[in-house]
């Protein structure tokens, strides 16, 4: 029961596992994990209700979505309901149809965007167990056009339709607006979520890092090569020199684990310099995770760093010579929040997000100032 809707895949119970019992009937059971399967008498045998693998019926609204985390029994009418990683359901028939129940409720957990630049309408979203979405023009609607866990996703620089994404553990080509799927690398069942950033002026070639650093040509016949840097956590390219990389991470996408060191190459991946042990850059012990990495959009030795982690004093540092030397700069941000993410315009001026919202410092300023007017108080 732990299985697909044919007992086979894995056992994922340690994710999702949950029991449900009829109020009026001590013999009808319903558990769920990847799916859900019912019982009829008390548990001696069991037969699935739902499917794990629906294809492009994920859209359908009898479809109920895998990785069943919740199952209860309203005593005064039957409706039976379930939660997954995709939304709320009802079944009106013991679990033989469903019908979803989640309008309006924030349902999905984004991962990493993008806006295409030459026209802000078009948004992508890495989205868990949702896969990608994608906002074709200035409406209110994302359109799936993947299954599976959603992470990093970039557009190519010249066109809307063709872009490049992480799902579990590979990394595609989408053309087509998504309907056509290139598979590009696989980063193997100890790689999820590699990191992936693309090259500011080639749109055949793209970097991503895992238990190692990758380098990827798609021109001609594809071509690649790797380093030893496992730039798990975070990886950038300077926007105005494509030679310049920036990594951080272990081999692990976990906090806290391996050394966490950052790197910086100088000509495009090929050698790389340790930079977190340069003046300025926290101890490794008070922060379990480098959340991201910023670059100034015209100045590739200006660049900004965030950390996870609950640790007073370690949130954002900032180097103007490459990383050679590093300067804390998290001012009165909130000690007990990770900063999860920066943004840096032409200007050095900065943006980043932590657990309660969005906080702005101009260059030149010597703190940070709230930004999240209107915005939701989350992540």
């Amino acid at each position: 029961v732990f299985g697909n809707e044919d007992g086979g895949g894995f056992d994922q119970s340690l994710y999702d596992n949950c029991i449900a019992v009829a109020p009026n009937n001590a013999d009808r059971i319903w558990v769920g994990g990847l799916v859900v399967y019912t019982s009829a008498n008390g548990g001696n045998s069991f037969t699935n209700q739902t499917l794990y693998f629906d294809g492009i019926a994920i859209e359908r609204d009898d479809h109920i979505h895998p990785d069943v985390h919740s199952l209860g029994v309203n005593p005064l009418n039957n409706l039976l309901y379930a939660t997954t990683d995709g939304g709320v359901y009802v079944s009106n028939d013991n679990g033989v149809n469903w019908g979803k129940r989640y309008n309006n409720l924030p349902t999905t957990q984004i991962y990493h965007m993008d806006v295409y630049d030459a026209s802000p309408h078009h948004i992508l979203i890495g989205s868990q167990d949702n896969g990608i979405h994608k906002r074709f023009g200035n409406t209110s609607a994302f359109e799936q056009t993947q299954e599976g866990d959603g992470y990093a996703i970039q557009y190519k620089s010249d066109e809307t339709d063709d872009f490049y994404a992480v799902i579990n553990t590979k990394v595609y080509r989408l053309m087509s607006d998504g309907l056509t799927q290139l598979e590009k690398w696989d980063w193997g069942a100890t790689g999820f979520f590699p990191t992936l950033a693309i090259h500011p002026t080639d749109n055949d070639r793209f970097f991503s890092a895992r238990q190692y650093f990758l380098a990827y040509d798609l021109s001609g016949v594809d071509s690649w090569f790797t380093r030893a840097i496992p730039a798990s956590w975070a990886l950038c390219v300077a926007p105005s020199n494509a030679n310049r990389i920036y990594g951080a991470g272990s081999g692990s996408f976990t906090p806290g684990s391996g050394t966490g060191a950052m790197w910086r190459s100088s000509d495009g991946g090929s050698t790389w310099d340790t930079i977190s042990n340069n003046p300025g850059f926290p101890a490794r012990a008070s922060y379990p995770k480098i959340m991201n990495i910023a670059v100034n959009p015209t100045n590739a030795n200006q660049v900004w760093v965030c950390f996870g982690g609950t640790n007073a004093g370690t949130k954002i540092v900032y180097s103007s010579n490459g990383g050679n030397s590093w300067t804390n700069v998290t001012g009165s941000l909130p000690n007990n929040l990770p900063v999860n993410c920066i943004a840096v315009d032409e200007n050095n001026n900065a943006y980043c997000g932590n657990d309660f919202g969005v906080f702005y410092r101009a260059a030149g300023w010597t703190d940070w100032k709230p930004f999240y007017n209107g915005l939701p108080r989350v992540p």
